[in-house]
């Protein structure tokens, strides 16, 4: 049986700085002993494992084989439709609904080996094993062209095959597509057909056997040393996609499955560059024989995938691949770590992670300014969804949208999941919750395991009351160790703001109708289809000042809460996160909406640490993406207490001093996703997603999937291996009189309902 499909590991392997020297030609690989699977020292990590892994390698012999049968390999040829595997002969299958199958894959990096019609052209050849239940034929097409015709038979398991003059095979990124043919009507819901593998290249034997996964991983013993091994004939290959960090080097042990030898070539290949041949080897019947080979640096530090091909071989021979694997340096030593005391969070709602509003220029925020003067600023950091109190819940819970159940603004957070706040009581520590957000107010679950919990509603109170109320909660708990945390007003509407203050904003002489105290429902009105309240250019000045207004009352009041630490002699023992719940984006038609977009300008965040002295990186720019998926493990730890085996992410202050390569994750309701690595964005749907680099093109205005098939297979896997982990049921907001003024005064209903 072929292994099941991973469910999580959305955290790449880590870039290391040591580096050697480059290798501008294919490498003669060295021998060692170090190691009988392959040849490394033991304390490098692993970065790809070849033989074990189960997603992100594709095998192909005489031509490229896409096993459909073989759950894992759904992202890696982006299925469309829902699929669904069963069970046939031994073997796993895919469970086929629809009439028309559309996936895409890419060719090794030799390009598909075709056979050549009398007339000089290249003749390309679509095998596959399938057993139809209803239809009676089925259309082949490559990129749009026509290969031919499969004729089937109900009820029966057949080889079939069509062929035809080649279709241009593109260097990247293809699309193969099954339309079958003589399905009854009315058959919608039915298996159509069951498929087990499709190959696409040359004419082959009709006898020919496809080497699955299943198939391929085996284990060999060769001269009296057993090993699991990637077993491939010739012509065949496997290529591994992945993060490779500098200074990896590929470890295996080769050796030939049968009397005679085999020809194996290794080679990298990466998105917009010409594929490099690292070595050729050859394998022997006798002995296994230990190999590394380096990786440049100037190809590594970036997604790319190693192939091995076996362009030829004796007559029957297998080339024999052990313990094949990329490995790399180890991370540097994390260095111990003195607990924190305490540890006081802050989240802002919609703080701009620049500290820039697009009229005001740089609004003026001193306390934050000094906080990152003397702490950890982390310069990308993200939300787990453009929904405030998703973002939120994810601080609490270490777990996305979709796990802890607080997917939109009608949404209850799931009591399931374990809360920092209970790990906190459970270790003796005092907890305490303050939220200005009506939406993460006790009728949306987020008062439980709290020992203190305490909501202020904005139709009533000032947005900065919740930082009095924590003062004053700090001063009657004095000396016991505690978790305070803190979902602020933030940005968001609605605004405080005295006639004085109303006199000196821009624009002179306004007249909207934005109103500080009203701006909440104001917007909210404005934002409907069609609107119900003209928003024009005078409003967006007249909301952005009033948006800077608050954020530097904002911080003031975070000045005077560390003030009150201070003079309680816990400052200097005491843990604190300022970070948001997700961001506004000064190109919305009308700004401040909650959830309207999922896109960078809406997930980017701030995140500063300041850390007691010996309980981490006293100051630092730190690259490494993150987010707030990471922040529950981080209080945690940061409090010196081991996180729950629930929750996701890693620890921020450990991804501080280790510098690591990762993807960072966000979810939306209806299904949406974006996954973020470095300069590069997948975003969309399971079932519809595109690719864009942000270096080249800031507004992800085109797709970039083509030119960049070998990333968008891996976070395309990454973005799968998020829609298959179990998500919770469902819970609907239950509203009172009280709940709807604070939704109607915060800009929204609350009433929308909840999609699945």
């Amino acid at each position: 049986m072929r292994r099941a499909r991973l469910l999580a590991a959305l955290v790449l392997a880590a870039c290391s700085s040591k580096r050697h020297d480059p290798t501008p030609t294919p490498s003669a690989p060295t021998t060692t002993a170090d190691r009988p699977d392959a040849g490394g020292p033991s304390d490098r990590r692993l970065v790809i494992d070849m033989v074990e892994r189960s997603s992100g390698c594709t095998l192909g012999h005489v031509g490229i084989l896409l096993d459909l049968g073989d759950p894992n390999t759904h992202a890696d040829l982006a299925i469309k439709e829902p699929t669904a595997i069963v069970e046939r002969d031994g073997a796993t299958w895919e469970r086929v609904t629809a009439k028309t199958l559309t996936m895409r894959f890419v060719p090794p990096s030799t390009g598909l080996s075709l056979a050549s019609t009398d007339a000089g052209k290249p003749e390309l050849f679509v095998d596959a094993r399938i057993h139809s239940l209803l239809a009676k034929s089925a259309s082949v097409y490559i990129n749009g062209h026509a290969v031919g015709t499969w004729s089937l038979t109900k009820g029966e398991t057949k080889l079939v095959s069509a062929h035809g003059t080649a279709a241009a095979i593109n260097v990247g990124t293809n699309q193969l597509m099954v339309r079958f043919n003589g399905v009854p009507k009315g058959s919608t819901n039915d298996a159509i057909a069951q498929i087990d593998w499709i190959r696409v290249g040359a004419h082959t034997e009709p006898s020919y056997a496809a080497t699955t996964r299943a198939d391929a991983i085996v284990t060999q013993a060769v001269g009296g040393v057993a090993k699991r091994a990637v077993s491939l004939p010739a012509p065949g290959f496997i290529r591994c996609v992945g993060f490779v960090p500098r200074g990896a080097t590929l470890e295996l042990a080769i050796a030939a499955g049968g009397k005679g030898d085999a020809d194996i070539v290794v080679r990298a290949v990466k998105d917009r560059t010409t594929p490099r041949e690292l070595a050729t080897l050859r394998a022997n019947d006798s002995t296994w024989t230990p190999v590394t080979v380096a990786i440049p640096d100037e190809l590594s530090g970036a997604i790319m995938a190693i192939e091995i091909s076996i362009p030829s071989a004796t007559f029957g021979v297998r080339a024999l691949l052990g313990g094949v694997r990329v490995t790399a340096p180890p991370l540097p030593a994390l260095p111990a770590r003195k607990p924190a005391r305490n540890a006081l969070v802050v989240v802002l709602g919609q703080a701009p992670p620049s500290q820039l509003s697009p009229y005001a220029g740089k609004t003026a925020m001193p306390t934050l300014d000094a906080l990152a003067k003397d702490g950890l600023v982390f310069e990308h950091h993200r939300a787990t969804t453009s929904w405030a109190a998703g973002s939120f819940a994810s601080v609490l819970t270490g777990l996305l949208p979709r796990q802890h159940g607080a997917e939109d603004e009608a949404a209850r957070m799931s009591p399931e999941p374990v809360t920092i706040a209970r790990a906190a009581r459970d270790a003796g520590i005092l907890s305490a919750m303050f939220t200005a957000n009506p939406t993460t107010s006790a009728p949306y679950g987020f008062d439980r395991d709290w020992v203190d919990f305490e909501s202020t509603m904005p139709a009533l109170d000032s947005g900065t009351r919740i930082f009095d109320d924590a003062t004053q909660w700090i001063a009657k708990h004095n000396g016991e160790r505690f978790l305070l945390v803190l979902h602020a007003r933030g940005g968001h509407p609605p605004w405080d703001a005295s006639a004085e203050e109303l006199k000196t904003l821009p624009p002179d002489a306004y007249a909207g109708s934005i109103e500080p105290r009203h701006a909440g429902e104001i917007l909210a009105k404005a934002r409907r289809v069609p609107p119900q309240v003209r928003f024009g250019d005078a409003d967006r000045v007249r909301a952005w000042a009033l948006f800077d207004l608050q954020m530097r009352a904002h911080d003031a009041a975070i000045g005077k809460l560390l003030s009150a630490l201070r003079e309680s002699g816990q400052e200097e023992e005491t843990a604190v996160f300022v970070t948001g719940d997700a961001s506004t984006s000064a190109s919305s038609h009308v700004p401040f909406g909650d959830d309207a977009t999922q896109d960078e300008t809406t997930l980017t965040l701030p995140l500063i640490v300041k850390l007691p002295a010996g309980a981490g990186p006293p100051s630092a720019r730190v690259s490494t993406q993150t987010s707030s998926l990471d922040l529950a493990r981080s209080i945690l730890s940061t409090l010196g207490l081991t996180a729950p085996p629930t929750f996701g992410g890693v620890d921020v202050i450990d991804a501080a001093t280790a510098q690591q390569e990762r993807s960072v994750v966000a979810t939306g309701a209806r299904g949406k996703i974006s996954l973020r690595q470095g300069s590069l964005v997948l975003f969309g749907t399971a079932e519809r997603s595109q690719l864009c680099d942000l270096d080249l093109d800031a507004a992800c205005a085109t797709d970039a999937s083509s030119t960049l098939p070998l990333s968008e297979m891996l976070m395309r896997s990454g973005a799968t291996s998020v829609f298959s982990a179990p998500t919770v049921s469902g819970q609907t907001v239950v509203s009172d009189p009280a709940l709807s003024a604070a939704l109607r005064a915060w800009g929204t209903a609350g009433s929308r309902r909840r999609s699945q």
